[in-house]
């Protein structure tokens, strides 16, 4: 919750100043360091998503012939 206020509070005084700032000038200005995990985290998420949808995936019956 901090780092969304903080973003805000940047983000508004770039406005009241009247200033060109765009959000990766933003985002580079933060001196926060708790969002490294970000990445990982997602690389993770994305992992087990696609092991989840390899094993659970319906697959498709051999067509029986007499």
């Amino acid at each position: 919750m901090l780092q969304t206020e903080e973003y805000l509070d940047v983000t508004q005084c770039a406005v009241d100043i009247g200033e060109e700032a765009s959000v990766a000038d933003i985002l580079l200005a933060s001196d926060d360091s708790s969002s490294w995990w970000i990445l990982p985290a997602s690389l993770v998420f994305n992992v087990v998503l696609a092991l989840l949808w390899i094993l659970l995936r319906k697959r498709s019956r051999k067509v029986k012939t007499n």
